[in-house]
């Protein structure tokens, strides 16, 4: 997934320029598919630009996550090697809560 966002990534930059019209000549008359055309290029670039727009967003996203994980996956290697008693004391303490949860929801449960 890391690779198909940094291929999108490589797009061509942003351009925050808003579709421009093509405003007709008072002399001659607009028709209806000078209109139409004109409407389904601006439809095309801002379509595009927001695909360019989600690509880099799904990009930065994925570089947060790498950074976030690696960023727990060191705290976990420091604490299981400086502190195991830490984890130790983690593990007991979920399960004192797991199993009081438990007795309250069999005691609901049956009576």
């Amino acid at each position: 997934m890391a690779q198909r966002a940094e291929t999108l990534n490589r797009a061509e930059p942003f351009e925050t320029s808003a579709p421009v019209f093509a405003v007709p000549d008072k002399a001659r008359k607009s028709s209806h598919s000078d209109v139409l055309v004109n409407f389904k290029n601006a439809v095309f670039a801002s379509c595009h630009d927001a695909g360019r727009q989600a690509a880099r967003s799904c990009s930065s996203v994925v570089r947060r996550s790498q950074a976030m994980t690696g960023r727990l996956k060191r705290k976990l290697h420091n604490t299981r090697e400086h502190k195991p008693l830490y984890i130790v004391a983690f593990a007991a303490g979920s399960a004192f809560v797991l199993g009081i949860a438990l007795r309250v929801w069999k005691a609901r449960r049956s009576g």
